[in-house]
Order: C-alpha cells, then sequence, then structure tokens
C-alpha cells in the first residue's frame, strides 16, 4: 500500500516498559471500538463516526541517528499524537524525536498525553510542555503550556482499566472537535436512555424558579421556604432518577447476557464475546456497570474458561470465494448407513489416530478407521446444536469452518484441548463414580449439600431446584438446565460451590447460588492449588487423566476477555441489531 493509502487517526508513542506498553495497548484497544454515542453520529459522515485505525509500534527502536522510514511514515501519516507519559519516557531519546517530528507536522494542538504514572513535572516530555510564541520585535521565544491530559494512575490494574474508559473520552472528544463534558454527557445519555438528561433539565428549571424568587425581596423568607422544599423535591426526584437508572442498566446487562447466548448458538463467539463485556464493570470495584452473576456466566461460556475436549465458536467470516477451500469426505462417505443416516462433509485427522467426521446435520463424531468403531455416537463435540443444514465444513490452522446453506457466513471454530493445564495424575471411572458417590442418586433421590445446608434435585418440571435442607423453602430454580443431581459441594477456600451433574457438565455457582460458569468434565477441587481437576476419557480404556484447571477471579476473566478481543469490533449491523453499548 502508497502512502495515500494507509491512514491512522493516531500514533501512540510510548516507552516499551510493561506498565507502559499495558496502558498503550489498553488505549488502543479501546479507541479502536469507541463508537460516537447515537445522538451524535447525526453531525458527522457515514465513515467518520468512529475511530478507525490507531498506529502503534510494538518493537523498539534499534540505534540509528534518525528516526526509521516506518515510524515516519506513521506520523506523516497520522492525524493526532497520542503521548504515553510515564518517567521512562523521558529518558528515550526516541520518543522525544518522535514528538519533535510530529510537532513539525500538525503543531502541539495536536498531541494528547496520558499520565500513567509518577507527577506532571517528571513524567510529562519538554516537547508538550511549551508553545512557541513570536513577539512583536519578530524574536521567539518558549511559554510554558499545560499540555491536555488524561490521568490513569493507579495501584492495580483493575483501577487503571476504569480510568482508561474515562481516559478515552478526554482522547477521543477532541479528534471529533468536541468538548469532553459534552461527550461524557453524551455518552452518559445513550447509556441510561436520557434518564440523566431529564434529571438536568428538572434541576435546571428548579434552579431558575429559585433564582427568579430570590428577586423578590418582599417576599425572601416565603421564597426561600419554597426554594428548601424545591430542593427536596430535587433531591426525591434526583434519587428516584437514579434508581431508574440503576435498574435499566440492570436490564441492560441481563438482556447482553441473553444476546451472548444467541450470538453463541449462531457460532460468533467473539461478538458474544463483547456483548457480554459491554455490560461488565472492569472490575468489582467499577460502578460503571452493575455487577450481574449472568453476565459473569455469559462471558465464561463466550471464553471457554473451563471447557475442553471441545469444539468453542470463535468468530464468523465471509464466505471463502475459492470453491477448493472446504474438505471433501472422500472415502468416508461410505460410512453414510453407519451414522444412522447422517452425511458426512469431511474427515480430520485426529489423535489417536482416530478421524472427527463432521455431518450435514451439524454434529461431529469420532472414529476410529483401523478399527471400524465410531466413538461418542450421540454426543457433539460442538457446544450446540446447529439450528440449520450445513452445506460445507473445512479444518484449516486449527479452525474448524462450517458454513450453514444460505448463510453469507461462515462460522469459524477453534479447539481446545487440554494444552496448556498441568497434569494431575490419573484415575478411573469407578473412582470417579465413588467419589461423587453417584449410587446415592442412582433412584433419581435429592442430595444434601456437603455443608448440609442445601437439598438439590428436580423438581414435578423436571428443573433443577436448589432448597433448604428441609426441602420445604425453594431458593433457586435452574430452568435450562436438564440433567440428574449428583452433588452439590463448597470449594474449600472460597465461597463457592459445585453444583456436580449427570452427563459432561457441572456448574460452578456463587455464595447466593447464581451460575458463574459452565465446567466441562469435573472430577475435584484441589484448594491449596485453587484449581478444579478436570477429567479426559482415554478412548477404548477404562482410564481418565486428570488435568488442574485454574480456579479464575473475575478480574483474571475480564482481562482474558479483553486481550482475545484486542483490536476486534464486532460489525455495525450486529451492534445495532443488539443495541451493544460499550
Amino acid at each position: 500500500m502508497n502512502e495515500e493509502e494507509i491512514r491512522y487517526d493516531a500514533f501512540i508513542s510510548y516507552r516499551h516498559a510493561e506498565l507502559d506498553t499495558e496502558i498503550a495497548k489498553g488505549i488502543q484497544r479501546r479507541l479502536e471500538s469507541f463508537v460516537l454515542p447515537a445522538n451524535l453520529r447525526s453531525r458527522y459522515p457515514k465513515d467518520h463516526r468512529r475511530i478507525r485505525r490507531i498506529f502503534r509500534d510494538e518493537d523498539e527502536l534499534p540505534l540509528a541517528e534518525s528516526l526509521s522510514d516506518q515510524i515516519e511514515k506513521a506520523l506523516r501519516n497520522s492525524e493526532w499524537l497520542i503521548v504515553i507519559c510515564s518517567p521512562r519516557y523521558q529518558e528515550s531519546f526516541w520518543c522525544a524525536k518522535e514528538i519533535e517530528y510530529f510537532r513539525g507536522l500538525r503543531g502541539l494542538e495536536r498531541i494528547l498525553c496520558v499520565l500513567i504514572e509518577g507527577e506532571p513535572d517528571v513524567s510529562f516530555p519538554e516537547g508538550v510542555c511549551y508553545r512557541e510564541v513570536t513577539d512583536a520585535d519578530g524574536s521567539v521565544r518558549r511559554e510554558r503550556v499545560e499540555p491536555l491530559a488524561a490521568d490513569v494512575r493507579g495501584d492495580t490494574p483493575a483501577e487503571r482499566r476504569k480510568k482508561m474508559d474515562d481516559a478515552v473520552l478526554r482522547i477521543a472528544a477532541p479528534m471529533f472537535g468536541l468538548s469532553y463534558d459534552d461527550l461524557k454527557q453524551r455518552h452518559r445519555e445513550q447509556k441510561a436512555r436520557r434518564i440523566v438528561a431529564v434529571s438536568g433539565i428538572a434541576a435546571a428549571v428548579c434552579f431558575l424558579f429559585a433564582v427568579t424568587a430570590t428577586g423578590f425581596s418582599l417576599r425572601i423568607n416565603r421564597q426561600n421556604k419554597q426554594i428548601s422544599e424545591q430542593n427536596k423535591q430535587i433531591e426525591q426526584q434526583n434519587k428516584e432518577l437514579q434508581e431508574q437508572y440503576d435498574e435499566q442498566m440492570v436490564r441492560y446487562a441481563e438482556s447482553m447476557a441473553v444476546v451472548s447466548e444467541q450470538l453463541m448458538k449462531s457460532g460468533d463467539g467473539k461478538a458474544a464475546m463483547y456483548a457480554a463485556l459491554s455490560a461488565m464493570p472492569r472490575s468489582l470495584e467499577d460502578e460503571s456497570f452493575p455487577y450481574l452473576a449472568s453476565t459473569q456466566y455469559a462471558l465464561s461460556n463466550a471464553l471457554g474458561i473451563y471447557e475442553h475436549d471441545e469444539f468453542l465458536p470463535w468468530d464468523t467470516a465471509p464466505v471463502p470465494e475459492d470453491e477448493n477451500f472446504w474438505d471433501d469426505a472422500g472415502r468416508y462417505r461410505d460410512l453414510k448407513d453407519y451414522l444412522a443416516g447422517q452425511n458426512i462433509l469431511c474427515g480430520i485427522p485426529w489423535e489417536d489416530g482416530s478421524v472427527l467426521l463432521p455431518t450435514v446435520e451439524g454434529n461431529i463424531f469420532l472414529y476410529k478407521e483401523e478399527e471400524n468403531v465410531l466413538q461418542e455416537a450421540t454426543a457433539s463435540y460442538l457446544p450446540g446444536k446447529i439450528d440449520d443444514i450445513v452445506e460445507a465444513a473445512a479444518w484449516r490452522d486449527g479452525v474448524l469452518w462450517i458454513k450453514p446453506v444460505h448463510s453469507s457466513m461462515v462460522s469459524c471454530y477453534r479447539w481446545k484441548g487440554y494444552d496448556g493445564l498441568e497434569p494431575a495424575g490419573s484415575s478411573t471411572r469407578e473412582q470417579y463414580r465413588e467419589l461423587i458417590d453417584i449410587s446415592s442418586t442412582l433412584n433419581h433421590e435429592d442430595v444434601i449439600s456437603d455443608d448440609g445446608l442445601y437439598r438439590a434435585g428436580l423438581n414435578d418440571s423436571r428443573n433443577i431446584t436448589i432448597s433448604d435442607r428441609t426441602g420445604l423453602v425453594p431458593l433457586r430454580v435452574y430452568y435450562d438446565i436438564h440433567a440428574e443431581v449428583r452433588a452439590l459441594r463448597k470449594l474449600k477456600g472460597t465461597d463457592m460451590s459445585i453444583l456436580i451433574l449427570s452427563g459432561k457438565y457441572s456448574y460452578l455457582l456463587d455464595k447466593d447460588l447464581n451460575i458463574l460458569a459452565r465446567v466441562a468434565y469435573y472430577y475435584d477441587y484441589d484448594s491449596s492449588k485453587k484449581s478444579m481437576i478436570l477429567y479426559h476419557m482415554i478412548m477404548d480404556s477404562n482410564d481418565l487423566d486428570l488435568y488442574y484447571c485454574p480456579l479464575r477471579s473475575y478480574d483474571e476473566i475480564v482481562g482474558m476477555a479483553e486481550k482475545e478481543l484486542e483490536g476486534y469490533t464486532p460489525s455495525e449491523e450486529v451492534q445495532e441489531r443488539y443495541q451493544m453499548m460499550r
């Protein structure tokens, strides 16, 4: 691409140190997913309603006398310069050169600063702290100025993430020719569906009334009393409006949890992740969004935190134009009758000499060719049933491509095995049954939790119910889970429990019995390692391989999602269809 084809909305200048890089990546990710609030978009052409491209060099510059050609070209083609300010930035010769070069191109007014550590006097580089003034006699002198800056200093990643959301508004405002206050207000208006605006109007009316009233000196005592009463009304109105705002944000978060589930079923895992994260606080101390267990559950499912031996929905992509892209069933086509009439699309070589067989009906079976044995004949490796007939499938670089009939998009699934997990030994199926005491639940009996506080089992509608110990006071009903209850156990050293069910999945519960995550192949919990132990069934064997899977905190889950979504924004069509906000 030539120079005119590569344009950047901004160039991020930063020192390549751990904290500086963390902030630079966070600012870049948030800016590239920033979209103007709906109530401002009409002011701008359609292709200027969002920040599309940010340049951030990931490599340290080598020793040389001048900036590299790549850096100079990126600076020339950038409209703004964002400086990540820390005491370390001052030490970099090349960072100073980037500011000097950009000032010569665009001027000081196009440079924005982000303070990440230290005080301004030791962190702001000299190049952003002065402007040149020409006196009447033609002489040029330097005049100290206070640079435009956003403050994201914090002691923890959670504190810094919270401040970065506000920093993005401070950075984006001048880039769109707006004031920070205006953009922030419009952003809140969109989230609150104009509740805050209504509060502002009510307060303004009351203020004008109070100012007018004080002008009548002959009735000042009575007016003061009226003002006092009016202020009380304003306080009450503001309290009610805040309650409405909070309620509305809870509803929005609940709706995004449902949207995330819908997107997972359609095979768009990244959009599902984005939907859940768009309604979640960046930490449990962040009050910009309400915390709900349902959004954490949706995000955990989209990430596949505790799921293994499974294809997870990952992304969608346009249908490849190359007709030879799709794999062929080849000799496995002859297994059609063996699969009860299901049509095989292709064969994927798998571990232990077996073959994965995707079918037109949207299932994936495991076939051991040497022994002519079909494994897992009633279970799909996909997390949910595909709603449409599958037209084609392909396996490329660890990603399974699935194309439903009449669709212009392909769903991409990534395989998640046990790679990266620490081995935890081995077991057998009999030992597992003894561990969860499966014999006590085979007659559909309720189980008592190991701490003796709860009773769990199926109600008359075959939904799982957790009650108090007597079974007379229902505490929680799970309507979408259909399985026998095997055990309800406290995870030692935490305020969480695990609901162990028959079949593949168990469920992680918080102290209020809300579902936090789905856990595939749960075996046990090791409190010393703060890890679940998951089992892996060895084909044609009674043995189980065991693996440690770390129990993730809320902040860890949010951080994992932000990393996966780095540089990603769902299409405008998806955002508008589901009314996503961020």
